[in-house]
């Protein structure tokens, strides 16, 4: 699901809120959301270092379920104006979305994988360059474009550093493979529709990280290989210390 389309398919939305201030990178909202990530960010690493497992079971679960609210509540809203280019899940944060929430109610070790690598790398983008044209605060699609985002990038840090999940090069394997699929297949379909999921067609109207990597469709191999080098460091200190904890992989809670 493309936010920015999804969004912008409700006119009557857009009605209400036309008096309102566009959303403006690195304005007054974007450093109070900063803010609030930094602040959750630590608050998720200390509680999760002290609870008891089930005292996590009920926070995750808790976190997770109000995850699937907002992310349903987004799907609802854009099929109420449905469009091929912005309706369809086909956004690697829709995938994120998901794993995250998985990753929260189970603590299963392969939706944490994909939680850790897209949600520290590829979520946080939208913290440096949110692709989000549309109204500032309290506008809805800024709600829930920021409530996703930091909830998928808060999970990965609450079950890696608060809950000590760990990644491991199997990890590292599986979000390779899964996101090269992924490509593949929202590249054929962005083809056929004439869509541009996961910007894999062209680059996003908004200023990105993408810009500086070269035309298309340079910054695809580019990029691509950069975040799997990226990848590949963030798992190289959890596999050397050998601090993995074994019972981390693929357990699900009680």
């Amino acid at each position: 699901m493309s936010w920015s389309s999804a969004f912008g398919g409700a006119e009557e939305v857009r009605d209400v809120y036309s008096a309102q201030p566009e959303f403006s990178a690195y304005g007054l909202s974007h450093w109070a959301v900063i803010a609030l990530f930094v602040v959750g960010s630590v608050f998720l690493i200390f509680a999760g270092r002290r609870q008891t497992e089930v005292q996590a079971r009920h926070l995750s679960r808790v976190l997770g379920g109000i995850l699937a609210v907002i992310y349903g509540s987004a799907v609802l809203y854009s099929l109420s104006s449905p469009t091929l280019g912005g309706s369809v899940p086909l956004q690697l944060t829709d995938l994120a979305t998901v794993s995250a929430i998985y990753a929260l109610w189970s603590h299963r070790h392969w939706p944490f994988a994909l939680t850790y690598y897209w949600g520290l790398v590829l979520s946080t983008q939208a913290l440096i360059s949110p692709a989000l044209a549309g109204p500032d605060f309290p506008g809805y699609e800024f709600l829930v474009f920021w409530a996703i985002h930091l909830f998928v990038v808060w999970a990965a840090i609450y079950l890696t550093w608060g809950r000590r999940m760990r990644p491991t090069w199997r990890s590292y394997r599986l979000a390779v493979l899964v996101t090269l699929t992924w490509a593949i297949v929202t590249f054929i379909f962005n083809r056929v529709a004439d869509t541009n999921y996961g910007f894999l067609n062209a680059k996003p109207s908004t200023a990105s990280l993408l810009d500086l990597m070269g035309p298309w469709p340079v910054y695809l191999f580019s990029g691509m290989t950069i975040v799997f080098v990226i990848w590949a460091l963030m798992t190289w200190p959890w596999e050397r210390d050998g601090s993995l904890d074994k019972d981390a992989a693929d357990q699900p809670m009680g």
